[in-house]
């Protein structure tokens, strides 16, 4: 991700209308270097930003050794994962 779409990110919430969504500007997010993703639940064609499935998810990642965002304590983030 670019530096300039994680720093769009950044501001959601904090200078920028919308909610917050990340801790981390430009250049301090593992997305930017290529070694975080984040993943999808769909049902259908419908996206499902909550749903138990992200925990079903989350034990398989951590299953093939990637750090889970969903087991974070300060602002979880079921989607996210990347390598420890």
């Amino acid at each position: 991700m670019p530096y300039a779409e994680q720093d769009a990110l950044y501001a959601q919430g904090r200078t920028v209308p919308g909610s917050i969504v990340t801790n981390a500007k430009g250049g301090h997010s593992n997305h930017n270097f290529g070694i975080a993703f984040d993943v999808g639940v769909f049902e259908g064609a419908s996206y499902l930003g909550e749903s138990p499935k992200y925990k079903a998810t989350g034990v398989l990642g951590m299953e093939l050794g990637l750090e889970w965002g969903g087991n974070w304590k300060n602002m979880a983030d079921q989607p996210h994962f990347q390598l420890r």
